[in-house]
């Protein structure tokens, strides 16, 4: 049989309307020759997926031809089939009467698939545009020509397994970069018992100006549905710079056509990145973004291989040096106002430019002619600026709150906005003393558990005068026997000690877990959670709170009592 590849067909089309097809014979010119062909309409507008299309059926000199079209996009596309396979066919020109419905520009042209992927994913292609013709039930097809198909689509199924096959085989690839550097890549043994195959290759070596790095390659397979190959560099004191992939050879054939597959644009660049350490910042984010991790930690399980675990070890070894750096980075939150609608976001302070507007604390304004929006003065409130005590009556407050044996302090695994929401209330109720929260968000941990860190902390807080300042000290029996000073209390539950803070508006924005300044914020003693704001509470969210602090309070209690 011959494969008929990317015909030139020129469609003369009867007037067919989008709601019913009165000339049902299609006039096709192939190469400059008119020649009519029987065709018949398939179906009107079926849904296929989420769009509708129209489908034409036709035959050509023993071939059955089908045309889809679908009129959302304006698309045309087509497949020849006889009882031996199926082609593509590439459509110029499709014309009702004399009126042009389509005429094909040379960005629409579709060159000649040349690597080994690219020709996987035109036969996968075929295959799926075909289970829909074939199975759905609004698409008129004869029975031999269903016959035709089904031999087809098991031709291409084979063609599929062969190149899955070679792919699979192969053990050892060439890498080349964007830059011109070339990689021998060897891939890692399979655990037995592991259904799936290791996908992670250990290559030679590389020397980036001047210096050594260890280098990871990962290319999870053939499938064009699966993420792309990247390459990872790193050694015991750095994050190698990423590299993009050119080309990935195998036997000297292209794999992937001499293009790069990593796309920078589907990076998602981190703004609290500084640029002395943006050069390896999409190794960064494929190491610690948490689907990315543990996708890779997944596919790590099926490799045998001690060479592998010792460059993962490697590249991790930078990884803790690259992320030492960002500990010290000294971050700012940033709020803009972009057609009415307030964003928070977190900038390295070597991004703050002439335009922006320091309000209070580590909070800046996007743009200093913004000052006077109402609801940016209102957001960027750094404190509800509570009354100030004198130093006797903060030791009254600590003692007080020492006093308070229902409230499981001792309990430091979980249950902090349970303990202080109470706490503030008491204080509030009892003391008559104003009392606020302090929340830190970051790697913190209890002084004695640091092996068992929290995503955040929230205590009570009071102001106090002192030598004729004002001091904000921090209520935490869990963490301390004694009043401490704000600055105190975060260095105590600070995983590191060189992890910068950064003061923030709340409520604070939901950022990722990977920006590693402390983000340190105050609310209202009532806010229970990020989701409240003092001027969103109701009485009854406000005493549904309350007891939802003291029934955690008496669960964390009987946790203690049966220790």
């Amino acid at each position: 049989m011959k494969y008929i590849t990317h015909l030139t067909l020129f469609i003369f089309v009867s007037f067919i309307s989008s709601n019913s097809f009165g000339n049902e014979k299609i006039s096709i010119k192939i190469n400059g020759n008119s020649k009519n062909i029987n065709c018949s309409v398939g179906a009107v507008n079926i849904q296929m997926d989420y769009s509708k299309i129209d489908i034409y059926q036709c035959k050509l000199d023993g071939l059955d031809i089908i045309v889809k079209h679908d009129p959302e996009y304006g698309s045309w596309s087509g497949y020849s089939f006889n009882d031996t396979g199926i082609s593509p066919i590439k459509i110029n020109l499709v014309k009702s009467g004399d009126e042009n419905l389509f005429l094909e520009n040379e960005q629409s042209k579709v060159s000649q698939s040349k690597s080994i992927k690219d020709k996987y994913a035109e036969f996968l292609d075929l295959k799926n545009s075909n289970d829909e013709l074939q199975y759905n039930k609004d698409v008129t097809i004869p029975k031999d020509l269903r016959a035709k198909i089904d031999i087809a689509k098991g031709l291409l199924s084979s063609k599929m397994l062969k190149i899955e096959n070679t792919f699979y085989k192969h053990k050892k690839v060439e890498v080349i970069t964007e830059a011109g550097q070339k990689l021998s890549c060897s891939r890692g043994e399979n655990k037995n018992g592991y259904r799936y195959m290791c996908m992670m290759y250990h290559c030679d070596p590389i020397f980036v100006n001047g210096e050594e790095y260890q280098v990871s390659f990962r290319n999870k397979g053939i499938s064009p549905s699966t993420s792309a190959p990247y390459l990872m560099l790193g050694n015991k004191s750095k994050l190698g710079p990423d590299l993009k992939i050119k080309n990935i050879k195998m036997d000297n054939k292209d794999y992937y056509n001499g293009k790069s597959e990593v796309d920078s644009d589907s990076i998602q660049r981190e703004s609290f990145i500084p640029e002395s350490l943006k050069s390896s910042e999409e190794t960064y984010i494929k190491l610690t973004d948490p689907l990315s991790k543990a996708v890779r930690e997944n596919e790590m399980e099926s490799c045998l291989s001690s060479t592998l675990d010792q460059n993962e070890r490697v590249i991790h070894s930078g990884l803790n040096e690259y992320s030492k750096k960002l500990d010290e980075v000294k971050l700012v939150q940033v709020i803009k106002l972009t057609n009415g609608i307030l964003s928070k976001e977190v900038l390295s302070s070597e991004n703050i430019t002439d335009e922006m507007c320091k309000v209070d604390g580590d909070v800046w304004l996007s743009d200093k002619n913004t000052l006077n929006e109402k609801r940016i003065k209102a957001l960027v409130g750094m404190s509800p600026k509570s009354n100030a005590i004198s130093e006797n009556q903060l030791d009254e407050v600590f003692k007080f709150a020492m006093d308070q044996k229902d409230i499981p302090y001792d309990y430091v695994l979980e249950g902090c906005y349970a303990r202080a929401h109470v706490l503030c209330d008491r204080i509030e109720n009892e003391l008559e003393i104003d009392t606020e929260k302090i929340w830190a968000y970051g790697k913190v941990a209890p002084p004695n558990r640091k092996d068992k860190p929290w995503n955040f902390h929230v205590a009570t807080k009071v102001n106090v005068e002192k030598n004729g300042k004002i001091l904000s000290y921090v209520i935490d029996p869990s963490v301390s026997k004694k009043p401490l000073q704000e600055s105190e209390w975060l260095d105590l539950i600070k995983v590191n000690k060189t992890t910068q803070t950064m003061k923030v508006s709340w409520p604070p924005a939901v950022y990722t877990g990977e920006i590693k300044n402390i983000k340190v914020s105050y609310s209202d003693n009532e806010v229970y959670n990020m989701a409240e704001t003092k001027e969103n509470l109701t009485q009854e969210r406000i005493d549904r709170d309350y007891l939802n602090a003291n029934t955690t309070n008496s669960k964390y209690m009987g946790v203690l009592n049966d220790l």
